[in-house]
Order: structure tokens, then sequence, then C-alpha cells
């Protein structure tokens, strides 16, 4: 994994103590318009992390942590969007993250990414 992308997410990394992963994540629609099945067992941020196609690093009450990747996932792989804000004072005071997870690259684009910004 790229040093310099986990020292930019260190801190909404960490501060995945206080938004557990379960708190965190945001199911999407199947072909069905129903929530796809995601096992968050299978998932560990960072650690399973295999790939990075862009990301911002955040600022407090500025910018958002944001990033659009791959992870592993069990015997297969899935992929990430990532999004994290807080105020100046951190992520132990007030913050979020949201995480999204899906077989399809192309439905996180489409569904979670917001290319606004």
């Amino acid at each position: 994994m790229n040093q310099k992308f986990l020292d930019a997410f260190e801190e909404p990394f960490i501060a995945l103590k206080y938004y557990t992963l379960k708190d965190s994540y945001v199911p999407l629609p199947d072909e069905n318009m129903k929530s796809e099945k995601i096992d968050l067992r299978k998932v560990k941020i960072p650690q399973n992390i295999v790939d990075i196609y862009w990301y911002i690093e955040g600022e407090h009450d500025e910018e958002d942590w944001e990033f659009l990747g791959k992870i592993k996932y069990g015997d297969s792989f899935k992929y990430i969007y990532f999004n994290a804000w807080c105020d100046y004072t951190g992520f132990d005071c007030q913050g979020g993250i949201k995480i999204y997870i899906s077989g399809s690259k192309d439905k996180l684009e489409k569904y979670a990414v917001n290319f606004d910004n």
C-alpha cells in the first residue's frame, strides 16, 4: 500500500474506532433495487485495501477525505468509496464517515461518489 496515501488517511482510519464500519457503511442497491449484500466481517480497513484509483487528502473543517479503491473481500475483491469529515477539533468531537462497498465500481461512481466537489 502506498505510504503517502496511508499517511494522508491516518486520522480518519484511526477515527474508525469511534465510527465503526457497521455504523459507517451505506448499502447500495443491487439489480433488483434491494440492498446489495455485503458481509462486513470480510472487510478490514485499511488492511484489506489493495488498490487506490484516486484520493483527496482532507483537512479539518475544509475538505473531506475521500478515496475510491479496491479491497480484498474473502477470496475475491470489492470496490470501496470512503468519505470522512470532521470539524477543526477532530473526529472525536464532530465528524462522520461513510463507507460504500460494491461488487461494481460503476455502481459506486453512479450512486456514491460526488464528482461535483
